[in-house]
């Protein structure tokens, strides 16, 4: 039986340091966790973003809008600093992840991302899907996002360990990776 995978190459080019590697087909290199996390530590530190990083309001468009107007960081994946709002929901503050024609809903509970030589959890991750519409008539989408944001004890310890007065801190961003993902069925 013929293959219709006959003009896609077996393997796959990536660039580790300075050496090229290949990897399987099917094999893809993405940030690891623990990078994002320690870009996400340094973006609260003021620090430039890294190349191919976005820093805009991903909540006030909606997502196909987004991606017409940035260049993808990698395939169909957009990096994005975006300030993270709150609303008041009873006696709660809750993120507010709103768009003026649907909204973004976790899909799970947050997962603790460690670095080397912490104790505590340096990040937390989610998984959102983006609804159009709102609530109880809203349609589930193919986009979907990783949120990570720093823990408590970390964005204590780097306000802690700025000098008196020091205000670059921006306590309110989190790093967001949207994408649209889509599954061959063969």
């Amino acid at each position: 039986m013929a293959s219709h995978h006959s003009d896609i190459p077996n393997t796959s080019a990536a660039v580790v340091g300075n050496d090229e590697i290949q990897l399987p087909r099917g094999n893809q290199v993405f940030p690891s966790d623990e990078f994002l996390a320690d870009c996400l530590m340094k973006r609260f530190n003021g620090e430039p973003n890294p190349d191919h990083f976005h820093d805009i309001d991903l909540y006030s468009k909606h997502p196909a809008q987004l991606t017409e107007e940035l260049e993808p960081s990698t395939d169909n994946k957009w990096y994005i600093f975006t300030p993270r709002f709150k609303k008041t929901l009873g006696t709660k503050l809750r993120p507010d992840r709103r768009t003026p024609n649907g909204y973004w809903c976790t899909t799970g509970v947050d997962k603790a991302i460690s670095v080397e030589g912490s104790t505590n959890p340096a990040a937390l991750k989610n998984f959102l899907d983006f609804y159009e519409g709102n609530r109880p008539d809203s349609t589930k989408t193919e986009w979907k996002m990783h949120e990570y944001r720093l823990s408590d004890a970390v964005k204590n310890t780097l306000i802690n360990s700025k000098p008196r007065g020091d205000m670059t801190v921006r306590s309110t961003h989190c790093l967001l990776i949207f994408m649209l993902q889509l599954f061959i069925v063969e």
